[in-house]
């Protein structure tokens, strides 16, 4: 697992997406542009705001940074691996080994206790039963769910349905976790706790965050926000520095020495 401690941001991002297009047809004439050209670099550790508008296609960048689908142009790398060719089977592995999912809706399968839920995704992993059972309620203590372990979903509150979605994206100690609009059916109390749960997550195991919002509120929690419209990235608070450069002094220092 990913402690903060150890974490630095790297030369090469983690993310790393080029002049992505994605067009969706409509008739066989016509067809919607939701991304177009859009490039974007995210680093380890980063906990990154996707801000837009309805229709702004970030949903959309989501769903391909997160192998969930294919661009029609542009490539996109995952840790230092270029993704967008891989075959069906590779990228359920990327997803698998690499990846974890918030989603404005929860997904949590109505007939399972939480705990259940939050084992799913372990199924592929060599582990038995028991060490899997662990492993789940390791992160449901984490995210504050200690007592509603064996509750169903429809026993949960809203907010306790996506911490436990929340604990289940973790449970696999992923290296990015894709939130799409996760707080849009929260009340803003709640929303925010949500997000301050996953900052300090964030902190101490240091997993990278890409969020996308329609919310200024909950995006301004992030460290970065990065603005899109019409599929293209339209304003950025800034990329985190790679590494400082001792070999080339200030000029102005240099010119008074």
């Amino acid at each position: 697992m990913v402690n903060s401690e150890n974490y630095t941001f790297e030369e090469i991002p983690l993310v790393e997406a080029h002049e992505l297009v994605m067009d969706y047809r409509v008739n066989p004439q016509e067809y919607v542009r939701a991304l177009d050209g859009l490039s974007l670099n995210i680093w380890r550790g980063e906990f990154v705001a996707i801000l837009g508008p309805e229709g702004s296609g970030k949903s959309t960048l989501i769903q391909l940074l997160g192998c969930l689908d294919r661009p029609t142009s542009g490539t996109i790398r995952i840790d230092n691996e270029t993704v967008t060719d891989l075959p069906t089977n590779r990228l359920a592995g990327v997803r698998r080994d690499k990846m974890g999912f918030l989603f404005q809706t929860h997904h949590l399968v109505p007939t399972l206790v939480t705990i259940e839920n939050v084992m799913l995704p372990l199924r592929y992993r060599n582990m038995s039963h028991r060490e899997a059972e662990q492993l789940a309620g390791e992160w449901l203590v984490r995210v504050g769910l200690h007592d509603r372990m064996y509750h169903r979903p429809s026993e949960l509150t809203g907010s306790e349905q996506q911490r436990a979605a929340l604990a289940r994206a973790l449970v696999n100690d992923p290296l990015i976790i894709f939130c799409d609009e996760p707080t849009a059916e929260l009340s803003m109390d709640a929303a925010q706790e949500l997000i301050e749960l996953m900052r300090g997550l964030n902190y101490e195991f240091g997993q990278t965050y890409v969020l996308a919002t329609e919310s200024e509120e909950i995006a301004a929690m992030c460290d970065r926000i990065v603005r899109i419209d019409a599929g293209k990235v339209t304003a950025d608070t800034g990329l985190p520095i790679a590494s400082s450069n001792d070999e080339n002094p200030d000029p102005q220092t240099s010119e008074e020495s």
